[in-house]
């Protein structure tokens, strides 16, 4: 149907024309002129994955994602970036968890991560884990941090 109407149809693939213009910003100028809000780069995130081009997925989370990480946003950053299989992001918001552990242990959202850990070791049936993996990459932060 496309090369027959000799036009892409990316309409089920982007939520906003922002974000398709942002996308063919960074194209044309590796870079994004204005820089995008967190949930604008996210849905940048998603559409370079959609579209195959993981140039503009790491450009986003190096360049937006990963420096905007705080106590308020890290369990939803982090969810992203398991979702996407995004080891730089990851690797911040366990950065930023160890940071702030006094704030965050006691939330919902950080016994909710811990039970999803245990859930999947869990469900693996792997009996030789001697510690959930998050809370091992936390307490490596909290060291590299002393």
């Amino acid at each position: 149907r496309e090369a027959r109407e000799r036009q892409l149809d990316l309409s089920h693939l982007v939520t906003s024309p922002r974000i398709l213009q942002k996308a063919i910003e960074w194209m044309y100028c590796d870079t994004f002129l204005q820089t995008p809000s967190v949930d604008e780069a996210i849905e940048i995130l998603t559409f370079g994955t959609a579209i195959l081009c993981p140039r503009l997925g790491i450009y986003t989370t190096n360049a937006i994602l990963v420096p905007r990480v705080n106590v308020e946003n890290v369990f939803s950053m982090l969810a992203i970036a398991r979702q996407d299989d995004n080891e730089r992001l990851e690797d911040r918001c366990v950065e930023v968890m160890a940071a702030h552990i006094e704030e965050l242990a006691g939330t919902d959202d950080f016994r909710g991560v811990i039970a999803t850990e245990v859930g999947a070791i869990t469900q693996r049936g792997d009996i030789n884990v001697v510690d959930v993996p998050i809370s091992a990459e936390i307490r490596s932060a909290i060291v590299k941090e002393a």
